[in-house]
């Protein structure tokens, strides 16, 4: 029910965006470890759009330094874009992991576009 589409009317910047479609129920994590980050406060982010999203739950998520902080979203249809941001996250051991987790029933549909990970001042 996965892959990466290429089709610039489904990305968000560019052409590519991971895609998702079932005809079943699904429960999946897509994420991305950051090692060699300096110490510092970070702000994360990513871009979503989607629909038919039925009994959907939606997380964006970071976690670093033993906490995790999220941010729920939720797709409502073809290129309404959604950006859950999460911000003033601390970075001390320069690892910092990035995801979404996402819960939906039969049918529903998506991209998820334009991940994030900027040092804040």
């Amino acid at each position: 029910p996965f892959d990466y589409q290429d089709k610039v009317n489904d990305a968000y910047d560019g052409t590519v965006a991971f895609h998702f479609w079932s005809q079943q129920t699904m429960d999946f994590y897509i994420e991305q470890t950051l090692t060699g980050l300096g110490a510092g406060t970070y702000e994360a982010s990513v871009w979503s759009q989607g629909g038919d999203m039925k009994d959907a739950v939606m997380t964006f998520y970071v976690r670093a330094d033993g906490a995790e902080y999220t941010a729920d979203f939720m797709n409502t249809k073809w290129i309404d874009w959604q950006h859950p941001v999460i911000s003033d996250i601390p970075v001390v051991n320069g690892e910092l992991t990035i995801g979404v987790h996402i819960t939906c029933g039969p049918k529903s549909w998506g991209t998820l576009d334009g991940f994030s990970v900027t040092a804040q001042p």
